[in-house]
């Protein structure tokens, strides 16, 4: 994964993830308040604003170079059925 200027704390994060630490327990990663969201809907509008979904042909480099991350298959399905949905 890549991160961008400006963006070394949350780099940092990633590279403890990827170390083994973060960890609240188990299989449990501690997500920084600022990468949470209430809802799938939060979540994909700040991966993909409004007006990028409204014309998803007119922002296919942003489709391509986005993408969210989850560790289940259901919640993928769930997730990419949504972003069907809004387009």
């Amino acid at each position: 994964m890549r991160v961008g200027p400006g963006e070394s704390a949350f780099a940092n994060w990633l590279l403890a993830v990827g170390y083994g630490q973060n960890h609240i327990s188990g299989d449990c990663v501690d997500i920084p308040e600022q990468c949470r969201t209430e809802t799938i809907d939060d979540l994909i509008s700040f991966c993909y604003p409004a007006d990028i979904m409204r014309r998803p042909s007119e922002n296919v480099d942003l489709f391509k170079s986005h993408c969210i991350l989850a560790p289940r298959r259901d919640t993928v399905e769930r997730i990419n059925d949504r972003i069907r949905e809004l387009i």
